[in-house]
């Protein structure tokens, strides 16, 4: 039995794929205990798509238009067609989102695996674990149970599936060109994805390339064809007008400091505290990757992959308190943005036990040997284990919260008179006209919570 744990996620041991496979079961089991399929607030902009489609008036502008800071062409073609296959069953939308947080955490599992012979078969294991049960989370509760945040979960499949194809930094102009479609997947699903490329740089410019000038023509045409991405996502964008002002952050800067210490601890802690959390997360990877890379024997291909999730992850934080620090920091506690942040942690625990590993060999005190620092892994596993099952319990109240909301409104939505209750809808969706205009067309074609 021992023997079968210490093989692997990719190992022949089924004891392993059952435990990783736990927080995924579970987390499918709350989605359909707490699924209502009733469009919910951003979710009525589909209506008017979905009737454009069944008239086959749809253009590809209304894929491309805008929807606050983001272009979410890939999900919305996604929607639609689950919305053509299903009658607009939500529930399809909310297990593919699961399905691509599972590639994901395949694309993940096999980093870790990749430094199995660094680390040891063991370490692999617990990090393994600790990634599944970060990646599957209940803390990211309002995109599990709301179909529209694919844009979430698509976009950060692409950019860890491009870090993924540059993170062994043996270049290859395949690894390159799959590398630039994941980009291009990641940044029209969300605008997270911008982050994706400067990331995408980084990786490029510390890889092993045959000549000279084959790097130099890698990394200019990225530049070129990041330009080109960013450029026609940038051509004719509008800056959402009730979000606050770009300077927040200088006239507030100790506020937006710890706004963003917020977002980064907010995978692991629920409360206003979670700007602790983020500050040791954050002293952590930045001590982590710096001896990492400076250290010739720590093997900078195994730690590279890692280093990308993390300033991924760091970079949206920066990006959304330059956008978002004016709403205060309680925003940064939503837990929309956990999708973005976990790879961040997973990155985290990561480089911390190759740090470990890495000093077992050359400490200069005898106690820090091979047990100790097993003990300390272990330990740190613990920590994020109980935060993780802690953030859980507090998730599954919201989950049925917004459920039983949801499942309130359907009687007002059927119906939309005068004497419908506003109070009610405006947790729905606050512009009430969107929400006559799109029950109409879901009532006259027959699809989501009109199917019959």
């Amino acid at each position: 039995m021992k023997r079968s744990f210490k093989q692997g996620f990719f190992g022949r041991s089924r004891l392993s794929l059952i435990f990783f496979a736990v927080p995924a079961l579970f987390l499918v089991s709350m989605i359909l205990k707490f699924h209502v399929n009733v469009p919910y607030y951003d979710e009525w902009e589909i209506p008017p798509k979905l009737e454009k489609m069944y008239s086959g008036t749809i253009a590809f502008h209304d894929l491309w238009v805008q929807h606050n800071e983001h272009r979410m062409v890939f999900p919305r073609v996604i929607i639609l067609i689950f919305a053509a296959l299903s009658s607009w069953d939500l529930l399809w939308e909310e297990l593919f989102n699961v399905a691509l947080a599972a590639g994901t955490f395949l694309l993940i599992a096999g980093l870790i695996r990749r430094t199995r012979t660094f680390t040891g078969e063991s370490s692999v294991f617990w990090l393994t674990a600790v990634a599944s049960s970060v990646v599957f989370s209940l803390r990211q509760w309002e995109n599990w149970t709301w179909g529209f945040e694919m844009v979430y979960f698509m976009s950060v499949f692409g950019a860890v599936a491009g870090i993924a194809a540059l993170s062994d930094l043996r270049f290859s102009w395949k690894k390159w060109i799959l590398a630039f479609l994941c980009g291009v997947l990641s940044v029209y699903s969300f605008s997270s994805g911008f982050v994706f490329w400067p990331v995408g740089f980084f990786l490029l410019s510390i890889s092993r390339f045959r000549t000279k000038r084959l790097k130099s023509a890698a990394l200019v045409l990225w530049v070129l064809g990041a330009a080109l991405v960013m450029g026609a996502y940038l051509y004719g964008y509008k800056k959402p007008p009730k979000h606050p002002s770009l300077f927040y952050i200088f006239q507030s800067p100790l506020e937006s400091m710890k706004y963003f210490l917020t977002y980064m601890g907010s995978a692991l802690v629920v409360t206003t505290r979670a700007h602790w959390a983020g500050a040791v997360g954050t002293v952590l990877f930045f001590f982590t990757s710096l001896f990492l890379f400076f250290k010739k024997k720590a093997k900078r291909e195994l730690s590279a992959g890692f280093v990308a999730l993390g300033l991924f992850s760091i970079g949206n934080g920066l990006v959304t308190t330059v956008g978002r620090a004016g709403f205060h920091v309680e925003q940064a506690l939503t837990s929309r943005y956990v999708t973005i942040s976990y790879p961040f942690w997973i990155a985290v625990i990561v480089l911390t036990t190759m740090v470990l590993k890495n000093l077992e060999s050359r400490a200069p005190i005898k106690f820090f040997d091979a047990e100790l620092s097993e003990i300390f892994r272990k330990f740190l596993c613990v920590v994020i284990f109980y935060l993780l099952i802690k953030g859980n319990y507090y998730s599954i109240e919201p989950m049925r919260q917004r459920s039983e909301l949801l499942k309130r409104a359907i009687p007002e939505l059927s119906r939309l008179t005068e004497d419908a209750d506003h109070s009610l809808l405006n947790s729905v969706n606050p512009k009430i006209e969107v929400l006559k205009k799109g029950s109409l067309i879901l009532k006259n074609r027959n699809v989501s919570f009109f199917k019959k």
